[in-house]
């Protein structure tokens, strides 16, 4: 049971660059993607420029959460397949 529940968790991360220059960042949001199996985007392209105005984006990563997976099964048919979106700055 316990391995059905956690299956399903995967993490992408895209690094540009060394990655002893970045800095975590607290910026991390839904993205509202993969309707219709992966057919139809419902949130706008991820623009990790404008998350890091000062500076720089060093990387990009893409989460499958157990929460994202859970809601993404509660909606029939892969409708909806939502993702947690964060990004990395340089300093």
């Amino acid at each position: 049971m316990v391995t059905l529940l956690t299956a399903g968790c995967e993490t992408i991360y895209f690094e540009r660059g060394a990655s002893n220059v970045a800095r975590a960042t607290s910026q991390r949001q839904w993205h509202h993607g993969g309707g219709i199996f992966g057919l139809i985007e419902f949130s706008n392209p991820y623009d990790p420029k404008a998350r890091c105005a000062d500076s720089e984006w060093q990387a990009v990563k893409v989460d499958l959460t157990f929460l994202t997976g859970l809601v993404g099964a509660l909606v029939p048919y892969g409708i909806y397949t939502p993702w947690e979106v964060g990004v990395v700055c340089r300093q």
